[in-house]
């Protein structure tokens, strides 16, 4: 078996998010895997944190903030979209 060298980070909500999304590719036929599950998993968290994504919480932490600066001034909030 290959060494993992992503096992470091495979206790993140990141790493389980991405394992969860590959395996229903792979299971609707969408991805074939050619190599472990474990590294394909390892390189995209890797590629996601390197490429400055923010985890959610540090998003729900700004989206909070920016609303309770408005609030009380007049402006409306922004509307959610429906889906």
């Amino acid at each position: 078996m290959t060494p993992n060298p992503y096992q470091d980070s495979q206790d993140t909500p990141l790493w389980k998010a991405i394992d969860k999304a590959v395996a229903k590719l792979v299971k609707n036929g969408d991805l074939k895997e050619t190599t472990s599950r474990q590294l394909i998993v390892g390189f995209i968290a890797k590629q996601v944190i390197e490429a400055g994504v923010e985890p959610v919480e540090n998003l729900s932490i700004k989206l909070l903030a920016a609303m309770s600066t408005k609030i009380g001034t007049g402006q409306s909030l922004p509307q959610r979209k429906a889906v």
